[in-house]
């Protein structure tokens, strides 16, 4: 993992503090470590070297993960057959090397090299403390072997995590959601491999056998670059389909963005899987594209619209529909584009589905929408308080909105700080409590309505009336 990156702003002293920390430690670490009592033939050992720099060099930056590399199935083998001092100052300094050749900044050199070796001295230690600092015997060595492993995983993974926190720190919440459901899965996805590719070096096969078994991982890196690279240019295109709407409104400037932020947080709380999470940020992003085809009269009138000009208005989420439809990578933002101003009770726009009929994603954009608008300063009203816009958005669960949608909404609420949660959620149970009394209140009307017509009609027939 390459956790720090060239960036337009520079690092805090928080982050500096600690990258000079691992630094030392990584020292200090190297230093007590046992010498290296395995050697392998150097033709072996300069390959080995020169396919982990090779792994490290085709790392690829995945969004909201880090960089990947199948630069473990190399390293863990070199620590591991011949662990020791030497072997760790090797894969520290061909980290270094791999980091130098990609342009990396110095921090970023330094900071990776020290913890490759602080991780690789754990996987030297465990081996040297289960008995096998001078050979790796199979299959006695297994266990040991993903215990050294296991440790070189966490010490990495925690390392790299604390510095990003560090440099982000209102990402903490994302940067362990990343690591358990994709970094940590990858690390021991290349685990096993490990393992195989020493068995392959032990094999008759030997140094061979790895660069054929390493190949194939190579070249599928390879291949997830260029998947990698196109999911990129998919979002620049949402970013700039995005940029194009707000250069001609700009109270869309933020807007779009915000809904798409509070969207991938309300589909994260509702467990979505990590495809549609994405796949609702970007109809947030674009929910009001259509708006480009709205006279600018209508679109920045500063007073009420009449019938004509609402109608008119409406028409931004098929003209929205239509714009994404043909972009194939879009086709399942298409219906919450079209769909977001439906009502859940029926009576939205385009008037075409009501309830659970409307697409998930659809209703989640209706109430992160409905919250941004009424949050936010119009050109016509100034931003509605928060315990406010919450209670508009309970009263309207059932009818504009879906009650499952709210209900997930306000633990967003409440992670911003906004209102507390035990704030919101007592206006929740007050405002449905007053519309079941009301219901009751309104169904007893009716009876005894219809109680009062029937005793009428009875005298009336008691009298001969109406016959």
């Amino acid at each position: 993992m390459g956790p720090l990156m060239r960036r337009p702003r520079p690092h805090s002293k928080r982050v500096w503090t600690y990258i000079a920390f691992i630094v030392i430690l990584a020292g200090a670490v190297v230093i007590s470590l046992p010498p290296t009592k395995v050697r392998l033939p150097p033709v072996d050992l300069a390959i080995l070297t020169i396919l982990y720099i090779i792994s490290e060099i085709i790392a690829v930056r995945m969004p909201r993960i880090g960089a990947i590399s199948p630069s473990i199935v190399i390293r863990l083998p070199l620590v591991t057959i011949m662990p020791g001092r030497e072997s760790v100052v090797l894969v520290g300094t061909a980290m270094m090397c791999s980091k130098l050749m990609r342009g990396q900044p110095i921090e970023t050199i330094v900071f990776n090299g020290a913890v490759v070796s602080i991780a690789s001295a754990t996987c030297v230690t465990i081996m040297h403390w289960a008995g096998f600092g001078t050979s790796f015997v199979y299959p006695q060595a297994v266990p040991a072997f993903i215990m050294a492993t296991t440790l070189n995983m966490l010490v990495n993974v925690v390392l790299v995590d604390v510095v990003i926190v560090l440099d982000n720190p209102g990402r903490i919440q994302e940067v362990w959601r990343s690591t358990l459901r994709s970094v940590l899965p990858a690390y021991l996805a290349m685990v096993p491999l490990a393992l195989l590719a020493i068995l392959v070096y032990q094999s008759p096969a030997g140094i061979v056998g790895i660069i054929l078994f390493t190949f194939p991982l190579i070249l599928a890196h390879l291949f997830l670059s260029v998947w990698v690279q196109l999911k990129e240019s998919h979002l620049e295109t949402v970013e700039a389909l995005a940029a194009a709407l707000e250069a001609k409104d700009s109270y869309s400037r933020g807007h779009s963005d915000r809904v798409g932020e509070l969207a991938k947080r309300t589909a994260q709380v509702m467990r979505f899987r990590a495809s549609m999470v994405e796949e609702v940020e970007n109809g947030g992003r674009l929910h009001d594209i259509g708006k480009i085809g709205v006279p600018d009269l209508v679109l920045k009138k500063p007073s009420p619209l009449t019938p004509e000009e609402l109608e008119t208005m409406r028409r931004h989420v098929e003209i929205g529909a239509e714009i994404v439809k043909p972009l194939s990578f879009l086709r399942s933002v298409t219906g919450m584009v079209r769909y977001h101003h439906e009502w859940f009770g029926g009576g939205g726009y385009p008037g075409e589905m009501e309830g659970t009929s409307i697409p998930l994603g659809a209703r989640v954009l209706a109430v992160c929408d409905a919250w941004d608008a009424m949050t936010s300063n119009r050109i016509y009203r100034r931003a509605m308080e928060p315990l406010e816009a919450w209670r508009r958005l309970v009263a309207g669960a059932g009818t504009q909105f879906d009650p499952e949608v709210v209900s997930a909404f306000k633990k967003v609420i409440a992670a911003d700080k906004l209102v507390p949660l035990d704030v919101l959620e007592a206006e929740e149970v007050r405002i449905r409590e007053e519309r079941e009394r009301e219901s009751r209140e309104e169904m007893m009307a009716t009876d005894q309505l219809g109680q009062g017509l029937m005793e009428a009609a009875a005298g009336q027939e008691e009298r001969g009336e109406g016959v």
